[in-house]
């Protein structure tokens, strides 16, 4: 056959396409698994950020052993602890085998539907997935429980939002927040992740006002009878802290964390 032919040409190319995705592929499941452990390390660190510990100071110098040992059920005295809650029976604190998790996994997209967008409050954060079983953590700090981190997604301007809250021990008040995942713009709604934003959130936020989730991302400065409650807004992205502000509307209202808050965390 001519090296030149039509059909030499075809198969050389056709024989070096599947050469190349059968590599693709081989690495793709080869990396998979330490593609899941960074992931898990990265939402780890993300949650070591709001914990309020000594650890929390400088995460970039934990070694990933240090990480990892923050989160082994034990009696160290810095730790964080995974629980989960039960939101069809008041938030309340349970027991759940691998499963019953797995289970409630797949019906996930479904309970939206039964859940939320036949009820009063709707769905405000735009949820694809409300889970029945809820992992939630509890810090523990020298020994002493210091505060919850909650997680919380919601829809962004251009994507979701998804990340965590922590709670002062009593359920009163935001003293965290962080994101570890979102693809909003750079420079504008991207400015979640600024210090600043970040910072306004772990100055300490109340919750509730007459029972009703107060907690908001203002539409430019917040006025100073609302600074207990409202943060500052950001420039030129209102439809990202409209989203931020429903998120937190929906993940500390009824169909949220507020049964397990308001019943003092049991």
């Amino acid at each position: 056959m001519s090296l030149n032919s039509n059909s030499y040409i075809i198969g050389f190319a056709a024989a070096v396409c599947v050469v190349c995705s059968l590599f693709v592929s081989g690495t793709a499941v080869s990396l998979k698994a330490k593609q899941k452990e960074n992931a898990q390390l990265d939402l780890q660190k993300n949650i070591i950020s709001v914990a309020e510990l000594p650890e929390s100071k400088d995460i970039s110098a934990l070694s990933v052993e240090q990480i990892n040992g923050l989160f082994v059920k034990s009696e160290m005295p810095n730790r964080i602890e995974k629980i989960y809650i039960d939101f069809d029976n008041g938030g309340k604190i349970v027991e759940v085998d691998d499963a019953t998790l797995e289970a409630d996994k797949k019906g996930c997209s479904d309970r939206v539907k039964e859940k939320l967008v036949t009820t009063k409050q709707g769905n405000l954060a735009k949820l694809r997935c409300y889970p029945q079983y809820q992992d939630i953590y509890k810090v523990y700090n020298g020994g002493q429980f210091s505060r919850y981190i909650l997680p919380v997604v919601g829809k962004g301007l251009w994507s979701t939002l998804k990340g965590f809250a922590a709670v002062d021990k009593e359920g009163k008040k935001v003293v965290g927040l962080t994101f570890y995942s979102h693809g909003e713009t750079p420079g504008l709604g991207g400015e979640i992740d600024s210090a600043k934003f970040k910072g306004d959130w772990a100055s300490g936020k109340i919750i509730y006002t007459d029972n009703k989730v107060a907690l908001k991302v203002a539409k430019g400065t917040v006025k100073p009878k609302k600074k207990d409650y409202e943060v500052d807004g950001l420039s030129g992205a209102t439809l990202t802290g409209n989203g931020v502000s429903d998120m937190m509307q929906f993940w500390f209202g009824d169909k949220g964390y507020k049964s397990f808050l308001n019943n003092g965390g049991k």
